[in-house]
């Protein structure tokens, strides 16, 4: 998934140990970059809520 590594390349770049660290790095990205982040987490939320019933499903 294309859009998952990109995700991951942006939030490689401002991530830390605390919201307390990763939050100037968050505020420093631009919005095109924060667009993008917001927009391929709320895919995979999306994504996981729609794909809930087969997870509860198949565990215990």
């Amino acid at each position: 998934m294309a859009w998952s590594s990109g995700a991951l390349a942006i939030a490689d770049r401002f991530t830390g140990t605390s919201v307390a660290v990763a939050a100037p790095g968050w505020a420093q990205l631009d919005g095109a970059e924060q667009d993008a982040l917001t927009a391929s987490l709320t895919r995979l939320l999306l994504r996981f809520r729609s794909l809930e019933p087969l997870y509860v499903s198949r565990s215990d």
